[in-house]
Order: structure tokens, then sequence, then C-alpha cells
């Protein structure tokens, strides 16, 4: 049997058996003797090396010194990179995603200073966006962060397998969470993140994570209108076992399409009781892997949030820029 003729559900396991072989292979750095890939830096060099011999980080367009909810069970830093390639409608970031040039530039050496002098006090680092991802030196970034002693957690919709891929290869990452903008049916994402979704890589993204051993947490943006309970439903019971699957509720004002600025919230009872409804499928399905149809899930007779939405009936994808 050519490799070409391999289930798609092998190559997670097969990933994970070779990178212990690749790491036993490649050679670790002389200072501090973790593995590290071969020609990323001299040889007497590491992280820190590397850092002060091609000078700082480039492309933060803002950080916050703590967050209680950006890692759960944890406090961090959060460093914000500009730049997206989806443009979900209730983006609360706008400006990161369609203008990040006219936001200022956050020196890396004023972010190092910062997460030295929090040291003993945050635990990690959470990267967000925009998307990471794209981001051309984001491997750099996370070697700085870790030259500090940090953790790293990334925030990224799943569109690029093959930056997670490395990422996790390298060993950069302890926590990931990917967000998940609706069932991967190309209508209903393509209405939530406002392009051509990428449905192939994002669950290349969900394999590689769930065969990985990173904190991993799915998450979903509740918006009136654009995601149903039942898709809530379907999206529970398909995802991979392990990891937590989190519901967070929209917040109506500034996003990215206007027509949704003034959409009411979700109640916090109706949203306290999804997340029950969540949680009682994703159980079972956790156990028996077997996850629900569009049909079975939306033909479960539970309250539907269209009553919440306001003339959005036509929302339509928008283009990027």
């Amino acid at each position: 049997m050519g490799w070409y003729q391999w289930p798609s559900s092998i190559y997670p396991s097969l990933f994970w058996m070779i990178l212990p072989i690749w790491r036993t292979w490649s050679p670790s750095c002389a200072d501090c003797g973790r593995w590290r890939p071969r020609g990323r830096w001299p040889e007497r060099g590491g992280p820190a090396t590397m850092a002060s011999e091609h000078g700082g980080f480039t492309g933060i367009r803002g950080f916050l010194e703590t967050s209680f909810v950006d890692w759960p069970g944890n406090i961090c830093a959060v460093l914000f990179l500009g730049g997206c390639n989806f443009r979900c409608p209730y983006c609360h970031n706008p400006h990161l995603v369609l203008s990040p040039t006219e936001l200022d530039e956050i020196p890396w050496e004023d972010v190092a200073s910062s997460l030295r002098r929090l040291r003993g006090w945050v635990d990690g680092v959470c990267i967000t966006g925009g998307e990471p991802t794209l981001h051309p030196q984001l491997m750099r970034l996370l070697w700085e962060i870790q030259a500090l002693g940090l953790q790293a957690k990334l925030d990224t919709n799943g569109s690029r397998p093959h930056v997670i891929a490395e990422l996790l290869i390298h060993g950069l990452l302890q926590a990931v969470s990917i967000d998940l903008k609706a069932p991967l049916r190309a209508v209903p994402y393509a209405r939530a993140c406002g392009v051509d979704p990428p449905l192939e890589e994002i669950r290349r993204s969900l394999e590689i994570l769930g065969g990985s051993s990173v904190e991993l947490e799915f998450r979903t943006t509740v918006v009136p209108g654009l995601v149903e309970e039942g898709d809530l439903l379907e999206m529970a019971s398909s995802l991979p076992s392990r990891g937590r699957y989190t519901l967070q509720g929209f917040r109506p004002g500034s996003t990215l399409d206007p027509r949704l600025g003034k959409t009411r919230a979700l109640p916090q009872e109706e949203l306290e009781r999804l997340r029950g409804a969540v949680q009682r499928v994703r159980q079972p399905a956790a156990s028996n892997n077997t996850p629900l149809s569009h049909q079975q899930a939306h033909g479960l007779q539970m309250e539907g949030l269209g009553e919440h939405v306001e003339g959005l009936e036509s929302l339509q994808p928008i283009s990027p820029l």
C-alpha cells in the first residue's frame, strides 16, 4: 500500500511517533542542553543568543501586562499581533484586522523589559491577534519568550496547520486555543468567518492538535443569528476528544461589520444553558467518538437563538481587503 493510500487519521500518530526520533537526532544547545533545530543559531548559542544577535521582534501592536481570562487557570501577559486572513463580522479588534500598520508598534525591548519585571507573577504569555500564524517572525517571538523562562499560549483560527505543526515540533507552545466559528461546512463557516473558509486546513489543525500533548481549548463565540444551538451541539460532538470546549458570549460594540455592533448579546442565563447542553453532548462524544450529524444536531428539540437577532438574516461574508 502506497503512502498516499493511507487513511488520513494515521498521520497525526506518525507525526508524534517520529518527533522523539527527530529530537534525538538533532543536536542540543551547548549552553542549556535543550534540543534545538539544526542551523537555527550558532553552535554556542541558544534562544537568548539568537535574540541578541539578530535584534528584537517586530510587529507587536498591543500589549496587556496582566490577564486573568486569556489563559484559564493562569495569569498571563497578552501580545496582540496585527493582520488576519479572516473577516469575522463580529470581530471586536477590527483595527488589528483591517489596518494594523496604523497602530503604533510596540518595541520588543519594552515588552521584554516588562516581562522580566513580571516574572514570578505571570505564568506565561498569550499570543493573539489578528491571526498570529500569519506573522513571519512568530517562531522568533516564541524563542524570545522561551529565553525569558516563560511559557507560551497561542490563539489561532487554525487556517495554517503547517505553522502550528512546526511550533509544536520545536516545543515552543504549552497551550493552544483554536477559534471555531461554525460547523465545518462551507456555507455556515463562510457566513461566520467572512471569507471562503479553508476547511481542510482547519480539519488538519484539529488533527495535529488532537494528537499533541499541549493544553488544548476549542472556542466558539456565540453570536445571535450566526451560530445556532444545533450548530454548537454538532461541533461539540465532532471535536477531538482531548481538550475543553468553551463558549464565549458575543460582545456588542465596535465590530468589524457595523451591522452587528448593536445586536443584543445573549442573556447570561441562556449562555449558561447552552454551555450545559454542549457539555452533555461532548462527554459521551468524547468517549465513543461518534459525532452528531447536521440533521441530528438540528433535530434536537431545544430552543434556538433566532429570537435574539435583529435584521441579520441577509448577512453575507465580507471580502478580505
